[in-house]
């Protein structure tokens, strides 16, 4: 039995998306075709997009991205004395929702993943990377989480764990409402009572006016740094299939109290980029909370599955993560765990040091 290992860098397979969808939950947003572009915009990545198939039947997909140490906010590449010392300034290999697997035949699943570390491998050896690190999506292994396991453990992968929760959204909406915790139905009810209202961006100049400063503002008052515009902008531009969602909540006077983003994929909503407006935070107001409930009803009427609360910490030490995992436990989504795989290949100096 002969499997056929096939590369395209830099620009993607024929159908690798209609391909994805084949796999709904399975293949996450971050193994598309728009992640890649994105990613090759903003960080001058190098991907590539690796494909198993025998008999010109797929296996397993995998998109996979050749990291180099890059300043986003300058857009210049990173050549300090730090990545010198760690051993990173020829970069690393990563990816996020992968590998995607096709066939429920263990054996064959376990042939084309050991193709596919292989080459990885070989790649990062050749180019003298400081180490290769992958996370599938939860839902990529249950039912053969120790097989996905055992496989990474013999190629010397050292795991970790993380966390996310989703809410089905195969329900009604009174049964979503049902399934909130009473904390997350009251905010929403308090927010409705201050008239508060949520909107969707439509244009470019909403997208800068009504979310990005805003969400600027707010993030830098609480001492956070943002993405620069142009990533918002290009996000824009190249998702022609507007994947990504974004809202902002507004007060009775029309001040925004809060922004929230998402992007949809194989039937999975995803939040990103959560602000909330210090006078918000000071005067209690449950913007953020309402822009949940309201964009968990967007991504029902959107034909989604699920709403993906973008990951919490499963073991929280700190009164922040605690604190995240507590607002997002509210929603009544479901608790999952799922794991993320790293293998160091260079000696790092910094970590010696710090020991």
């Amino acid at each position: 039995m002969i499997l056929d290992l096939q590369v395209a860098v830099d620009q993607s397979r024929p159908g690798w998306d209609r391909l994805l969808q084949t796999r709904p939950k399975e293949a996450g947003f971050e193994q598309s075709v728009l992640w890649a572009n994105l990613l090759r915009e903003l960080d001058h990545v190098r991907p590539f997009f690796l494909g198993v198939v025998k008999d010109g039947e797929p296996l397993a997909t995998l998109l996979a991205f050749h990291h180099i140490p890059w300043d986003r906010a300058r857009q210049a590449p990173k050549n300090g004395l730090r990545q010198w010392f760690s051993g990173s300034r020829h970069g690393w290999l990563q990816w996020h929702g992968g590998p995607t697997l096709y066939t429920e035949n263990e054996e064959l699943a376990g042939q084309a993943l050991r193709l596919l570390f292989n080459w990885l491998d070989d790649y990062a050896r050749r180019n003298r990377l400081f180490y290769i690190q992958g996370a599938f999506t939860h839902s990529t292994i249950q039912g053969n989480a120790d097989f996905v396991h055992n496989l990474f453990t013999q190629f010397d992968y050292q795991r970790q764990k993380w966390a996310t929760y989703q809410i089905d959204l195969n329900q009604d909406e009174q049964a979503l409402w049902r399934g909130l915790k009473a904390a997350a139905r009251k905010s929403v009810k308090k927010a409705q009572r201050e008239g508060l209202a949520v909107k969707q961006i439509q244009t470019i100049d909403e997208l800068k006016t009504d979310f990005y400063v805003p969400y600027q503002d707010f993030e830098s008052a609480a001492g956070r740094a943002t993405n620069p515009w142009f990533s918002f902008e290009a996000t824009w531009r190249l998702d022609e299939q507007k994947l990504y969602r974004f809202y902002a909540a507004r007060d009775s006077k029309d001040n925004v109290m809060a922004v929230l983003g998402m992007y949809i994929f194989n039937g999975v909503a995803t939040e990103i980029a959560s602000g909330l407006s210090p006078v918000a935070f000071a005067q209690k107001i449950p913007a953020q909370d309402f822009l949940h409930w309201e964009m968990i009803g967007a991504a029902k009427n959107a034909g989604c599955q699920h709403f993906d609360l973008a990951g919490v910490d499963p073991d929280p030490e700190d009164q922040k993560a605690i604190g995240i995992r507590r607002f997002k436990e509210k929603w009544g989504g479901e608790y999952v765990e799922f794991p993320s795989y790293r293998k160091s290949l260079r000696f790092n100096l910094l970590n010696e040091l710090r020991r």
